[in-house]
């Protein structure tokens, strides 16, 4: 392998990477706004 092939894979490891940070990122933001919601009606108890 190449450096500039080692390099490619390395872009597309970090994109990939990021685009999972996002995916976390709004699954973390969709619980809270669940987890806010239960509470306001009562049901986290």
């Amino acid at each position: 392998m190449n450096s500039q092939a080692i390099l490619n894979l390395i872009s597309d490891l970090y994109s990939q990477v990021v685009s999972l940070s996002d995916e976390v990122e709004a699954l973390r933001a969709e619980l809270a706004e669940r987890d806010a919601a239960q509470r306001s009606r009562g049901e986290g108890d």
